[in-house]
């Protein structure tokens, strides 16, 4: 795998586990999820343990709906292609994080919305900056 290969680690490390955010839910809306002092993108983990179960192994969109909900009350109804990804080596293996643009109905119930341009800081494992924020949410 190239990205494994580019990140300096042997091409036939172990994906342990895949972690999907939504960078921004319609273009312009920015949700921020705060979790122990740190900010967070709405998602979870997708594919590996802790994927929500219940929910289809061969697609991110059912995972990623789960998480939505659940953390805004919102209803995932439409995904972007990846716009990015995030590579974490970890003992035994790696971990990914995938980035995508969403649509989704209902009513917020939970998180905080931010533009583009007003974004706090997002924990690492995000694998995303202020900077590539306003960069992918130019793009719709």
């Amino acid at each position: 795998m190239d990205l494994l290969r580019e990140a300096g680690l042997d091409p036939k490390t172990k994906i342990l586990l895949v972690r999907a955010f939504l960078v921004a839910v319609e273009p312009g809306v920015v949700i921020g999820i705060q979790l122990e002092g740190q900010w967070f993108l709405p998602g979870g983990i997708v594919e590996g343990p802790g994927r929500p179960e219940g929910t289809a192994r061969d697609s991110h969109f059912e995972p990623l709906a789960w998480h939505l909900m659940k953390q805004t009350g919102l209803q995932l109804t439409g995904l972007s292609d990846a716009l990015g990804v995030g590579l974490f080596p970890v003992p035994n293996g790696a971990e990914l994080t995938v980035l995508y643009v969403g649509s989704a109905t209902g009513k917020q119930t939970e998180g905080t919305q931010f533009l583009p341009d007003s974004v706090p800081e997002f924990a690492k494992i995000c694998a995303v900056s202020k900077d590539q924020i306003r960069t992918l949410c130019s793009r719709f």
